[in-house]
This record gives C-alpha cells, sequence and structure tokens, in this order.
C-alpha cells in the first residue's frame, strides 16, 4: 500500500490508452483471459514527460457478478532500434 501513496508523489497527471486489439478469451465460466496493447503518457512531479507502451494480460474471475483482476502484467515495450 505504501507504494501506491509513493506514486502519489511521484506522478502529477497520467493518462491511459487501451488499444483497438482487446482480447477476451473464456477459460471457463466464471474466468477469462485478457490482453490488450496500451499506451500511457505522464507527467511527473518535476514536470517531466514520459510516454510509454506496450501489452497488457490478466486473468479476470467473476465474483459476486462482477468481474476482477485475479492477476495483471504489464510488459513495456522497448525502445526502437536506432
Amino acid at each position: 500500500m505504501q507504494g501506491i501513496q509513493d506514486l502519489k508523489q511521484m506522478i502529477k497527471q497520467i493518462e491511459l490508452h487501451w488499444g483497438e486489439d482487446l482480447r477476451v478469451d473464456a477459460l471457463t465460466p466464471d474466468l477469462a483471459v485478457v490482453g490488450t496493447t496500451w499506451q500511457e503518457q505522464r507527467v511527473e512531479a518535476q514536470g517531466h514527460q514520459v510516454n510509454q507502451g506496450g501489452y497488457f494480460t490478466g486473468v479476470v474471475e467473476q465474483h459476486n457478478s462482477r468481474w476482477q483482476f485475479r492477476d495483471a502484467h504489464w510488459s513495456v515495450a522497448p525502445p526502437a532500434a536506432k
């Protein structure tokens, strides 16, 4: 929980965009795996702008009539080769 509190001091603004390539694959009636590309623009407390993107995957579970993440993984794309 402390890490989340520290993020509030480090990040001034953040904007996350999910890709148009969202996939949801049912594993069971109550479990599914999701995957999509993502792009993020954030402004750090010092004013420095960071743009990142990558691929997100997660396992979701239906619990009490709601879908909740059980696991999530954010991969960051490597910088383009020069």
